[in-house]
């Protein structure tokens, strides 16, 4: 697997970008915990260069939130795509938000410990679960 190196700027441009997603900025029918209808509509597959993919419900893509996805996706070089991300071997939990779920894998370029993933989780407000 070939290593991938993204740039510091780039890691705060697409964390900027995602807070918007997370912070439920399109949500009108939103609890805490999520959107009243968890209807998987994208994904962003980032297990090559940050150990990590993300599932998006339709609010994280609404009102003009899709183009903003898409962009943060493309900066960090995943990959946007219209499959859910994978649930194998190497997925060790997921942190569900408002309007998207990551997906945080023991493979990739930084892989993750359950401990790190449940740590970097609950810092950003998400509700934890194991697969």
């Amino acid at each position: 697997m070939a290593s991938i190196t993204v740039s510091r700027r780039d890691r705060w441009i697409l964390r900027a970008l995602l807070l918007t997603v997370v912070s439920g900025g399109a949500c009108g029918a939103c609890n805490r915990h999520g959107p009243a209808a968890k209807a998987f509509v994208a994904s962003c597959d980032k297990r090559d260069v940050m150990s990590q993919c993300e599932d998006y419900q339709a609010a994280a893509l609404d009102g003009g939130q899709g183009h903003t996805v898409r962009e943060g996706c493309r900066v960090v070089r995943g990959t946007f795509q219209s499959n859910p991300c994978p649930q194998g071997n190497t997925l060790i939990g997921s942190c569900d938000f408002l309007s998207l779920t990551r997906h945080y894998y023991a493979e990739g370029a930084l892989p993750f410990q359950t401990k790190s993933a449940r740590k970097d989780c609950v810092v950003a407000e998400g509700t934890w679960r194991s697969p």
